[in-house]
């Protein structure tokens, strides 16, 4: 009993002291074994250099055409300007575009040999003629094998990694994964006794859970680019987004000494984040012609214009001057504030861009509204060459100039005649 006793105790002891070692080791992993982290983030980003220039260029541009007024499509467009080799000598831009009709519906790209459909239209930078983008090139992407490793890459891009005050030519693939939830029958087999004798009975009422794997495509790309745009803080109009992280979609490859790109030689591993700089322009009032696509093109047509502008009008005078109204402004509403801003329509800026030294005079005047008017919206004069602006109230009330509202016009808030108004200035413009 005594024996029984003592071995007990001892037990005691032995498991207390493996207890303590235990939350001992428990605790250095935590506080003091950082080190031993199984894996580490890295950062990558990349620039490409114009030949012209000799300067870094933002190796991603970004439009967004949203159409809220109903009159043109809908356009989400993604231009990679990356070198057309590991030699880094030419840029080679390339480009993806997807269209959405007036009622939201895809228009597709349909291979004229196979008929098959892509939601995504292709553009490659034709440099041998005449410097435009061509489509019908179909990119190749990225494979997976069943247990969702990487089976082939898609076509690379070559772009320059810094390292220093070095540079490295390096591969950009989209090659990013995800997997997706799916479900199958377990089936289970059993025999029943009854009275006419045996049965075999079949049990599929359980059902197991597994992954299915998928690589990203370039219609994943650009949705969400276009989330990430209509999300950024700077709302409508030219902007750059500096930082963009795209690691779950693409990432960095080596190139060896005789250009090939194998898969394991990924930058970062596994775990990476790819950053990007990219020029982005936001719009809502829908795409109307080709001169505002990255590629001179809408769904594959580079005479697309629903403007009733003619490209080719030519302007005599010497000088072109005309005299803008309220009544050619449109209207936004403001739930927020329970009030409209005003823009010019997209169909006035394309007009007025067409002829060279325009200048312009807007007179505008509340109280030919019957609505609350609370300024000028984002973007509003969309950078026309003003000579003058007045605004005027027959009831004292604020006006606010939006951010972007006056960019490249020339003019300042200061410049503005004002009369029955508390001009409100946001847009902190400059006179260029």
């Amino acid at each position: 009993m005594a024996i029984a006793k003592w071995i007990g105790n001892v037990t005691i002891v032995i498991l207390a002291c493996a207890g303590a070692f235990a939350s001992a080791l428990c605790l250095w992993v935590n506080v003091w074994g950082g080190s031993i982290v199984p894996y580490e983030l890295t950062a990558t980003y990349v620039t490409v250099k114009d030949p012209e220039t000799n300067e870094d260029i933002p190796t991603l541009k970004a439009n967004y055409y949203a159409n809220k007024s109903g009159k043109g499509y809908s356009v989400m467009e993604f231009r990679i300007d990356g070198y057309s080799g590991p030699s880094g000598q030419y840029l080679y831009p390339r480009g993806f575009q997807m269209v959405w009709d007036a009622d939201g519906n895809i228009v597709p790209y349909i291979n004229e040999t196979t008929g098959a459909k892509s939601d995504v239209w292709y553009y490659d930078y034709d440099k041998t003629s005449d410097h435009s983008f061509i489509t019908g090139h179909e990119f190749k992407m990225t494979t997976l094998k069943k247990d969702g490793s990487i089976d082939k890459l898609g076509d690379p891009f070559f772009m320059d990694l810094k390292k220093g005050d070095k540079r490295e030519t390096v591969a950009v693939v989209l090659d990013g994964t995800y997997d997706l939830p799916a479900y199958k029958p377990n089936w289970k087999f059993y025999l029943s006794y009854c009275t006419f004798g045996i049965s075999l009975l079949f049990d599929h009422g359980v059902f197991d859970e597994y992954q299915t794997h998928h690589a990203y495509t370039f219609s994943n790309l650009l949705i969400k680019m276009r989330d990430i745009i209509v999300s950024c803080s700077a709302g409508t109009g030219d902007y750059t987004i500096n930082m963009v992280d795209l690691g779950d979609f693409l990432h960095l490859y080596e190139v060896d000494e005789n250009n090939n790109i194998k898969i394991d030689s990924r930058i970062g591993g596994e775990y990476t984040n790819s950053f990007f700089s990219v020029e982005a322009h936001y719009d809502t009032r829908g795409m109307q012609w080709t001169k505002q696509s990255l590629f001179g093109s809408v769904a594959g047509d580079s005479g697309y214009n629903i403007t009733g502008i003619d490209e080719d009008v030519e302007y005599w005078q010497a000088t072109s001057t005309y005299r803008l109204t309220e009544q050619d402004f449109e209207a936004r509403y403001s739930a927020a504030e329970q009030g409209y801003y005003y823009a010019l329509p997209t169909a006035t800026i394309n007009r007025f861009s067409q002829i060279e030294d325009l200048e312009i005079d807007i007179d505008f005047n509340l109280s030919a509204f019957d609505v609350k008017v609370l300024g000028f919206d984002f973007y509003a004069l969309a950078g026309l060459p003003l000579r003058s602006i007045s605004i005027t109230s027959s009831h004292y009330c604020d006006f606010r100039l939006q951010v972007g509202s006056l960019k490249d016009t020339g003019l300042t808030a200061a410049n503005i005649k004002k009369s029955g108004i508390n001009l409100i200035d946001l847009s902190g413009e400059v006179a260029a």
